[in-house]
């Protein structure tokens, strides 16, 4: 009975519920009715995850990773169905490699995320993914007290020694 005639808006909204809308128009003497129906918030959509791992080298000798202590995957295989949220990214050992380190990573909804870890040879002192004449030296360098890394103890003895020239070698 209050109502001018002309366009109303109508809207409804409730705290975890998708609001609603309506657009009527009022007559004059007219009576109208409108249903609002309110619906629940639909849950975020899940993410994805890729990882590819290099060098090829580790990949043909078995090099596997997993997400959230999940089965292990091939390299290059999406996982879906993940997230939002954190997601903890591991892979699995090798022999004569050393792994990438386990780490945590985003998905955002509805995202794939696309990653590269690199495995590394175990002798591979100076990281350039071979073992080469540079690891000898380095390792040799060690033995005599000159300075390299500690990727050098290829032996894991505290100290460069022969065995680590010999390993390497």
């Amino acid at each position: 009975d209050n109502l001018l005639p002309g366009s109303y808006t109508l809207r409804a909204s409730k705290e975890g519920f998708l609001g609603a809308t309506d657009q009527r128009f009022v007559a004059a003497g007219a009576v109208v009715q409108s249903v609002l129906r309110l619906n629940d918030i639909p849950p975020p959509p899940p993410g994805a995850l890729r990882v590819q791992i290099e060098p090829a080298g580790a990949r043909t000798a078995g090099a596997k990773w997993r997400v959230n202590a999940g089965p292990e995957q091939e390299s290059g295989v999406t996982v879906h169905g993940l997230g939002p949220g954190t997601a903890t990214i591991s892979f699995s050992q090798l022999t004569g490699w050393t792994a990438p380190a386990t780490f945590e990573t985003n998905i955002a909804s509805g995202e794939t995320r696309m990653l590269t870890r690199f495995y590394s040879r175990r002798y591979d002192v100076n990281g350039d993914y071979e073992i080469n004449a540079v690891d000898v030296q380095l390792v040799i360098n060690g033995a005599l007290g000159l300075p390299v890394n500690a990727a050098a103890d290829i032996d894991g003895s505290g100290g460069i020694d022969a065995i680590d020239i010999q390993t390497v070698i």
